[in-house]
């Protein structure tokens, strides 16, 4: 606080030095966070600038003694120690800074966590938001090097080290929700991915508004490249065998881990590094119940996927064969039963389903302009095909499309037997085997107009509508995005019931449909093309 000196000159007085105080500077609004030393706790309370009194005080988890503040648009540094322990201190050091902006929290409903990202010179900011027993405390992380080189290393690891660290950091301030509260990990990402993936039980903004979060024993959610936050090479840090991305979760609250993405943005050489901690971590999750899920972007594998940039990958052909199917195939593969090729990936799901494998073609082709990729086209007598799927006499079509939406020819992309691959191994059977976008989650015997403008997924442990086409029958029908149908005919459905119930609306009878829309059920009556009433 500064003084002004103010001088009176009055008549027949000396000059009288009288000292002013001068407007102090406004106080910001700002939380104060103390993390309590040998107790795991923090305490943490907002004190509004005015000198108002501080509201209530929330009691978190924590687990270092290093007290902090943080006010609205301002970043204060966590340790350099703190950085360097979680990430080995591969890329160099980082700085960590923490900052909370609450013109820019995400207003979601419930108690969610959501994440955006933003890109400046020289630094990138992962903003997460997130409520804690219904008051709001928005969180920002900030990941730097500590160098003037005014950009991070070469290579994307510091992308999923930065989104680890912020869940960590999350983890020590919320710890585990209020029993019973859904932990759910909110994330965007493309459409199409949310078409392909319907059994991760991925969720959006815009599900979670119109039907609520759902109950925390179905919760565990992350999706489109969100793998980054618990990446393989964690896994020693939580103990030998154990789930990461597990164990990550439970930290939010008390959940049942069902889905997961599997992405990379990592080097060939990295990858070779990591590759019996990614097995390990496969393993536990795999022997957890937890679906693996694969897609990828960069590193040398990455050019592999712009065949297939519309991200119709494993999950799709899971979503067909069966949850068991997968998972025993998966598992198979892990455990060295079949060879890591999508040859190997493709004979295992088809062995454990019953499904059988079409004819394809075997002669490896050069791509022009990628000397390093090969693919095997299908047989000129008819596309690659899984017959038998489901049980139902249905088949699934096994192609691609390029990366600009047009068709493309070959089935898979894969190496030749014998050549030395340009990515390593482990990753052949998660990359690179789609499916035709069009079949979508055609599995009835009518072929591929079966469902025309309609796309049902799994959520909330019902079947769900997670895309109508405009002008559809189911359109005019009065069917929604993410509508939930919880009966047909009268009779209760759950998720396990998807496939037949794709099958019952490709058979072309009429059904009476009762949904769940946001807080209310209404009942519609769904006639496909041609359907009998």
């Amino acid at each position: 606080m500064g003084r002004l000196t103010v001088i009176f000159l009055l008549a027949g007085i000396l000059p009288v030095a009288v000292p002013v105080d001068a407007p102090a500077d406004p106080t910001p609004d700002h939380y104060d966070v103390h993390l309590l030393p040998g107790r795991g706790e923090a305490l943490v309370t907002f004190r509004p600038g005015d000198g108002g009194t501080p509201s209530e005080q929330l009691l978190v988890s924590g687990e270092d003694t290093h007290a902090f503040r943080v006010e609205p648009g301002n970043s204060y540094l966590f340790p350099e120690s703190r950085w360097d322990r979680a990430t080995g201190n591969r890329q160099g050091p980082f700085t960590i800074a923490v900052t909370t902006r609450e013109d820019e929290a995400v207003r979601a409903s419930g108690h969610l966590i959501s994440r955006d990202e933003a890109e400046e010179p020289g630094f990138r900011t992962t903003r997460f938001s997130g409520t804690a027993q219904d008051r709001g405390l928005g969180l920002y992380v900030v990941a730097r090097p500590a160098t003037d080189a005014g950009d991070f290393p070469p290579g994307p690891a510091w992308a999923e080290d930065i989104l680890i660290q912020a869940l960590e950091i999350l983890g020590d301030l919320f710890g585990p929700l209020p029993s019973g509260v859904p932990a759910v990990i909110v994330v965007d990402y493309p459409r199409p991915l949310a078409k392909a993936l319907p059994g991760a039980l991925f969720l959006d903004r815009r599900l979670v508004q119109r039907n609520g979060p759902p109950p925390a024993s179905r919760v565990a959610v992350l999706a489109h490249e969100a793998a980054h936050l618990w990446w393989p090479n964690r896994v020693r840090s939580r103990g030998p065998g154990a789930s990461a991305l597990h164990e990550g979760l439970a930290e939010f609250g008390a959940c049942r881990v069902v889905g997961v993405v599997l992405g990379s943005a990592a080097e060939e050489a990295r990858w070779q590094a990591l590759r019996d901690e990614y097995l390990m971590a496969s393993e536990a999750m795999v022997a957890a119940g937890v679906s693996l899920v694969h897609h990828g972007r960069g590193g040398d594998y990455g050019r592999a996927l712009r065949y297939a940039r519309s991200a119709w990958v494993v999950r799709m052909l899971v979503a067909r064969v069966g949850e068991n199917a997968f998972m025993e195939g998966m598992a198979g593969i892990l455990a060295g039963r079949w060879e890591l090729s999508w040859d190997g990936l493709t004979q295992a799901l088809a062995a454990t389903s019953g499904a059988e494998l079409g004819p394809f073609h075997s002669t490896w082709i050069e791509q022009s302009g990628h000397p390093d990729l090969h693919i095997s086209r299908p047989d000129a007598s008819g596309p690659t095909v899984l017959r038998n799927v489901g049980g139902g006499g249905g088949e699934l079509p096994v192609a691609t499309r390029c990366h600009d939406g047009t068709p493309a020819t070959m089935a898979w992309v894969a190496i030749p037997p014998g050549e030395e691959q340009p990515w390593p191994s482990v990753l052949a059977p998660a990359c690179h085997l789609v499916v035709d976008t069009d079949s979508r989650f055609l599995m009835g015997p009518r072929g591929p107009d079966a469902l025309p403008g309609l796309v049902l997924g799994r959520a909330w442990g019902f079947p769900v509508v997670t895309s109508v086409a405009d002008g559809s029958q189911a359109d005019v029908a009065g069917l929604r995005d993410g509508d939930l149908i919880v009966e047909v005919d009268g009779q209760p459905q759950d998720e396990s019931r998807v496939d037949a119930l794709v099958r019952r609306m490709a058979g072309g009878s009429s059904l009476r449909l009762r949904v769940r829309r946001g807080q209310g059920e209404l009942e519609i009556v769904f006639q496909p093309p041609g359907s009998r009433p």
